[in-house]
């Protein structure tokens, strides 16, 4: 089972099973948590810190985007912990944004951190099915996102991210800085995130997860 066809396609490239007993079924998440975010001037993340999600990237881009942002008005937030903590609290110092990058430890309250960001990057280097796209698109929150397949198949077109080459941090900081000097097109873009979020409902995933079982029993007959 995969949670999306580029996953798939991979494990097919990979042969890691029988194409004839491979099916795709996409998680959910519980779309009623994420309200439409308020207007203030942050850039968030959420996950793991790891070298896979590269957060690192985002610190990279601070500098860049500082020139164009009032330091008062321009924090990062990121939501989350592992091995890389210590690492990413001194590059932010070493960068001279300690005062503007914040790292905030696991959170029970994601829904709202979501909600309260006014872009959201997703610099990771290889994804399956990120949770954090799904909750930011129902969370209203624009998206700067790595140029992956998995984010492409779940974007599908809509508008709800911003693609950008995850090895490019120039091109990643003037994505974001577009959009941070852009209320209009972050609106735009999360509403249509809003929208398409409704694929990855709870419920849309009990009702494909209902249909998988159907079939199974079905052809087991």
């Amino acid at each position: 089972m995969t949670l999306l066809q580029a996953n798939r396609e991979d494990q097919l490239r990979y042969r890691v099973f029988e194409p004839s007993r491979r099916v795709t079924l996409q998680n959910g998440i519980p779309l009623e948590k994420f309200c439409a975010a308020t207007e203030v001037p942050l850039i968030g993340a959420e996950g793991r810190f790891d070298c896979q999600k590269q957060f690192n990237l985002l610190i990279d881009t601070m500098p860049a985007l500082l020139l164009r942002q009032p330091k008062s008005r321009l924090f990062l937030l990121l939501v989350g912990s592992e091995d890389l903590e210590a690492k990413l609290r001194e590059q932010a110092t070493a960068f001279g944004v300690g005062a503007n990058v914040q790292l905030l430890g696991h959170r029970v309250d994601g829904p709202e951190c979501l909600a309260a960001f006014d872009l959201l990057g997703l610099p990771a280097l290889v994804e399956s099915q990120p949770l954090a796209l799904m909750e930011g698109m129902a969370a209203h929150t624009a998206i700067v996102a790595a140029r992956l397949d998995a984010f492409s198949e779940m974007d599908a077109g809509s508008g709800a991210s911003l693609s950008v080459d995850p090895t490019r941090t120039a091109e990643f900081a003037g994505a974001m800085a577009t959009l941070l000097e852009d209320a209009a097109g972050r609106a735009e873009m999360g509403a249509a995130g809003r929208l398409r979020s409704r694929h990855y409902s709870s419920a849309s995933n009990v009702e494909r997860t209902c249909a998988l079982y159907a079939q199974i029993w079905a052809e087991q007959r």
